[in-house]
């Protein structure tokens, strides 16, 4: 199994002590497939001094690797080309005199990120890739989990604890295999059982299926915590707005020989007008145990929205969020502010 490396949170390495070090050398491999498609030219080298008669350096290498990530939706859950990718870092060390051997490190990286309190060089080996530990899902829809393929076994998804729909996981070791959605087979589940562990152990979440008959239903789709792409549904109330910014300047309408002007002319004339639509969703109500997806809603920097077959990329405009709980609030819902990703006019060049 790789180590895992959630690439929005920091990952250092520290070197082997080297006698009489001058410097190490960093050559840091990023690509995507398999492990023998490492390139063969470095994508970052870097060369780090010793100070103070030390024989060992730390690198931090995870700021390097985010630029190579390639994250996209379209309304399909596939683990894209660059969703996922490998890290190589070889280091070798060297003295005035001799040259070390060089050592070999090898991570899995996934676009998403570590707590403050999870210290540094945390490394997540649960097998499910959602932290919250309850899911809803429209009754219309198929319940979808997304897995680390490199830990996750099968997949069970229940009701009233027997087995409607079961998935064995496959990996054939492409970066493209690492995340893998599954989805249930059966519309009507209360549960998903992700087995791991040799069949030893098993990650367990709670889903409910909910019938909304009167508004018209949002699908929130947005990269969480780990890296995968998470599912949220908004039942109730919408409302949209439109909000225009435009620049204005006076112009001058005098004819200055026949000393006259148009009445029907605009002296104060608009231009530059743009536009950007935004929505605001609601929830319905929602469990305690929910809170840490809306928590990595806000977080993200990649949400869509689906509407029907139309996929639209969304940003969320609220900074801050008041967690809920039964006990303060009984009844849980979440409005949450949204704008579309593009302008209303299309100035794409």
């Amino acid at each position: 199994m790789s180590t895992l490396s959630l690439t929005r949170s920091p990952r250092y390495i520290r070197t082997a002590s080297f006698t009489n070090a001058t410097y190490f050398k960093l050559e840091l491999y990023i690509f995507t497939g398999v492990i023998g498609d490492k390139p063969a030219t470095a994508t970052y080298t870097l060369n780090k001094d010793v100070i103070n008669n030390e024989t060992s350096v730390t690198f931090e290498i995870n700021e390097l690797v985010r630029d190579y990530y390639e994250i996209n939706f379209n309304g399909t859950y596939t683990s894209s080309a660059g969703q996922v990718l490998w890290i190589i870092a070889d280091v070798t060390p060297f003295s005035a005199t001799a040259v070390g051997t060089l050592v070999s490190t090898t991570f899995l990286a996934f676009d998403g990120y570590t707590n403050f309190k999870d210290n540094a060089n945390f490394n997540y080996i649960e097998p499910a890739l959602v932290t919250a530990s309850s899911i809803q899902v429209l009754d219309t829809d198929y319940a979808i989990i997304p897995v680390n393929a490199e830990i996750a076994e099968t997949v069970n998804f229940k009701l009233n604890g027997v087995t409607v729909s079961t998935h064995s996981i496959t990996d054939n070791g492409n970066t493209n295999q690492k995340i893998q959605y599954i989805t249930s087979t059966a519309l009507n589940v209360d549960q998903v059982d992700v087995v791991y562990d040799s069949g030893a152990k098993t990650q367990t979440f709670t889903v409910e299926v909910v019938d909304e008959c009167k508004y018209p239903v949002n699908k929130v789709v947005f990269l969480n915590k780990l890296g995968a792409l998470q599912n949220l549904y908004f039942f109730k109330k919408s409302a949209e707005n439109l909000d225009v910014k435009r620049d204005v300047f006076q112009r001058n309408l005098l004819n200055e020989v026949a000393l006259t002007y148009d009445v029907y002319d605009h002296q104060s004339k608009n231009f530059n007008i743009m536009g950007n639509e935004s929505i605001v969703l609601n929830t319905g109500y929602v469990l305690e145990a929910m809170n840490d997806s809306f928590k990595e809603l806000l977080l993200s920097q990649y949400v869509w929205m689906l509407r029907g077959a139309v996929t639209y990329p969304m940003n969320v405009k609220d900074s801050n969020i008041a967690y809920k709980t039964a006990l303060n609030d009984r009844l849980i819902n979440y409005t949450i502010n949204f704008s579309y990703s593009f302008d209303t006019i299309n100035n794409v060049h």
